[in-house]
């Protein structure tokens, strides 16, 4: 987990476009700019700061207790052979999620698994006459940053 001081955070979020007005249409609307746009509101508030520390921590460690929990369930799996437990899963991807929204974040997935397909398909055609396409399989790591 990456950690960044909270004013460059913020800052992060109103480098691209100014925030609306915290207004019930946007409240309503409940998407990233509802988000944004509350965390930028009330980026000086210390009261805010600290609320939103704490639920960050509580996140991550529920976080944290699915994954063991999650990993103990994928031993079980092995142990029973449904799972094959020779699988090494691929290697992950990181994308940098600070001051994007979802649509610009899929994008930039799109676009590596888009590449990746793309030089496999490149390299099963120059290796192989068959036109047999292999399947692609990405697993992206979305790394968010948390003011301290």
């Amino acid at each position: 987990l990456q950690e960044t001081s909270p004013k460059s955070y913020f800052s992060s979020l109103t480098n691209f476009s100014p925030m609306p007005d915290l207004t019930y249409p946007l409240l309503t609307a409940q998407n990233a700019t509802t988000t944004n746009t509350i965390i930028n509101h009330y980026a000086t508030s210390s009261e805010f700061t600290t609320l939103s520390t704490f639920e960050g921590s509580s996140i991550l460690q529920r976080d944290e207790e699915d994954a063991s929990k999650l990993q103990k369930g994928i031993d079980i799996a092995k142990a029973k052979g449904v799972i094959d437990p020779n699988f090494v899963p691929e290697e992950y991807i990181t994308v940098d999620v600070l001051g994007k929204n979802p649509e610009e974040v899929a994008e930039d997935i799109l676009l590596k698994v888009r590449a990746e397909d793309s030089s496999s398909s490149n390299n099963n055609n120059n290796n192989n006459n068959d036109h047999n396409h292999s399947q692609f399989q990405t697993t992206a790591t979305i790394t968010t940053t948390t003011p301290k």
